[in-house]
């Protein structure tokens, strides 16, 4: 009987260990809070009741007025992500890698069945910008999480979209064909072409690395079962400019390399590293965040041996007021780079602060620069956190630029420098702000300021 009920208990701890670990993606904000509410530090938790989370949330709020706060908003996203892998008792059972490829072969064989006719997302819904205007037909309905063209063939684009898969478009972007139809995937965290192939493409997808050397046609998952059931997400790959074999992803578990066109990956360095970038004209040189738990802060690492080893360059980069030490993090934000300039480097830094800090981020902490590719930084802003003033001091990350009572940092954080001025940047959060100066001074552009109004505007 003992020797039954032993095996027994084998037979369930083996099931247990087949299945993968419960995953999501974005990065917890100021998870060491000991202030947290319950209910986040619930949902925070390695193996969280969803059900105990949404009971605790709902009394929480039930005699408070506002629920748009940092922590609401990463709820809905975590409970839309979890909620088809929740079991009777409230818990994650995620599936492991063999069962998700079971599916993918599933849905490919029903291929062949009756094509699906669209109905959607289309313009219906009436919106007017100004009281006295007439209704005005529009559709926000689409999220594109990440977008890439081919160097080599700039006809060529690929971009990763919230819940919808891949979609690839042969005529400049002009119009888009849905290339994962028979996999079963589900939000595309990155995406990449080959800049020389255009052939060749990898995206990242609930914990998994998915690559094609067809264009789109056909997709198979990456890396051995060792490297799979890491669940690496990936928040940004790059294809060497010239090697189609060599193609590095940044990664909640590290930077990781591959050598044989995305087929294997090898880990370069551990700790989260949201950003990583060539520097033009020399793919020798390349850049990199890595986030220092120790610290709190990502920190700017450079390589000049291709990528093969990274070191640290601080002189100039930011660090946590002393009095503030534990109380602040920044987990990353995305680097920047241009033609026009190969030795400019810009960093966008995004952070937040425990409710007993001295400096208070509120999710913007702003662009570092550097001249010398990456070796020295500088702040042209020259001022950091609260308060915010829309005109001379703007939070870039949040709704109207100084009331900074909410944003979307990790989620909604994008960056990028014109290719033909070095000085013009792009930043996006919950609104797209420009600067002309390099990072000393910003002006919005669109989203719920600018001149683009009416516009729910999610930027990666």
């Amino acid at each position: 009987m003992m020797r039954s009920f032993c095996t027994l208990l084998l037979l369930i701890s083996l099931n247990a260990s087949m299945r993968s670990q419960y995953f999501y993606p974005e990065p917890k904000i100021n998870a060491t809070d000991p202030s947290l509410p319950a209910w986040v530090k619930e949902m925070y938790a390695q193996n969280p009741d969803v059900f105990k989370v949404d009971e605790g949330r709902n009394l929480y709020f039930a005699n408070r007025g506002s629920q748009h706060d940092d922590y609401t908003r990463w709820y809905k996203r975590w409970r839309r992500y979890v909620a088809p892998y929740i079991n009777e008792a409230g818990y994650i059972e995620m599936p492991s890698v063999a069962e998700r490829l079971a599916k993918s072969q599933s849905t490919q064989q029903r291929g062949g069945a009756q094509p699906w006719e669209f109905l959607g997302p289309k313009r219906h819904y009436n919106v007017k910008y100004s009281a006295n205007d007439a209704n005005v037909l529009i559709s926000d309905h689409a999220n594109v999480y990440c977008i890439d063209r081919c160097t080599a063939n700039p006809l060529v684009w690929y971009c990763g979209t919230e819940c919808g898969g891949v979609y690839k478009s042969t005529d400049g972007a002009q119009t888009w064909t849905f290339v994962t139809r028979n996999l079963s995937v589900e939000d595309i965290s990155a995406i990449a072409v080959d800049p020389a192939n255009a052939e060749n493409v990898v995206f990242s997808s609930a914990g998994e690395i998915w690559r094609s050397t067809d264009g789109g046609n056909t997709w198979s998952i990456t890396g051995g079962s060792t490297f799979q059931a890491l669940n690496i997400q990936v928040y940004q790959f790059q294809w060497h400019p010239t090697d189609s074999q060599k193609v590095f992803a940044g990664t909640n578990e590290g930077l990781f390399r591959s050598d044989d066109g995305g087929i294997n990956w090898s880990q370069v360095f551990s700790g989260e590293c949201m950003s990583v970038e060539f520097k033009p004209e020399n793919p020798e040189v390349m850049y990199a965040l890595r986030f220092n738990g120790s610290s709190g802060i990502a920190d700017f690492y450079k390589s000049t041996d291709g990528g093969a080893s990274f070191d640290i360059r601080p002189d100039g980069w930011f660090s946590v007021p002393a009095n503030d030490a534990g109380l602040i993090e920044s987990r990353g934000g995305r680097i920047a780079v241009t033609l026009d300039n190969p030795e400019r480097v810009y960093v966008l830094l995004v952070g937040s602060s425990q409710a007993s800090a001295q400096l208070q981020l509120r999710g913007t902490i702003g662009v570092y620069t550097s001249d010398n590719a990456g070796d020295s930084w500088t702040f042209p802003h020259n001022l950091i956190g609260m308060p915010y003033n829309q005109t001379t001091h703007p939070n870039l990350m949040d709704f109207d630029g100084q009331s900074s009572d909410y944003n979307q940092i990790y989620y909604n954080t994008a960056f990028a420098c014109s290719q033909l001025n070095e000085d013009r940047l792009l930043i996006g959060g919950l609104n797209l702000w420009r600067s002309d100066d390099g990072g000393s001074s910003y002006q919005p552009v669109g989203g719920y300021l600018g001149d683009l109004p009416l516009m729910h505007v999610d930027l990666q």
